[in-house]
């Protein structure tokens, strides 16, 4: 199996296995593309059109923690149909969330197009979940299961309506 390497100045930098894997700072590929970074700068940038400034950056925070950044922008995510994108969600540089939303007001947004907006929780089992929805023009908080729904304040219940209404 041969390999194709790639030196500069008398050091190892790439190499192309003969999978077809690309490794890039280590002589190992771990995936179809592998990155070694040697320090948190090091990671895989793509760059603006206009300068050699990161739009986007996969890397680490110095220690063993991934990074995935934006540079001073939103960063956009969606999809991707016949070169048409469409956003589904937006990360903003202030750090607010907004899904279905382009300007996210607060650090969690949600709007659905459809008119119903909802927020579901579930426990762990996915037995009991909670709603929290705007559906045309009436906000809800709901159970769509037969369990208790309970208000607390400190820390202390003040108020339970039961999984029948009372």
């Amino acid at each position: 199996a041969k390999i194709i390497k790639l030196y500069t100045s008398d050091s190892e930098r790439m190499r192309i296995h003969s999978n077809g894997n690309i490794s890039v700072g280590t002589t190992n590929a771990y995936a179809r593309f592998s990155v070694k970074a040697t320090s948190h700068n090091n990671g895989i940038s793509v760059n603006r059109q206009a300068d050699t400034t990161a739009a986007i950056y996969i890397g680490n925070d110095g220690g063993s923690n991934p990074v995935l950044a934006a540079n001073n922008a939103d960063m956009l995510f969606g999809r991707d149909f016949s070169g048409t994108f469409t956003e589904r969600m937006r990360l903003t540089n202030d750090g607010n969330l907004g899904i279905g939303v382009t300007s996210p007001a607060t650090n969690l947004d949600i709007q659905d197009s459809s008119g119903s907006t909802a927020l579901r929780l579930r426990d762990s089992s996915g037995n009991t979940s909670l709603y929290l929805q705007a559906q045309n023009g009436i906000n809800v908080i709901s159970t769509v299961t037969n369990h208790p729904l309970r208000f607390d304040t400190n820390d202390t219940e003040r108020f339970r309506v039961s999984g029948n209404g009372n």
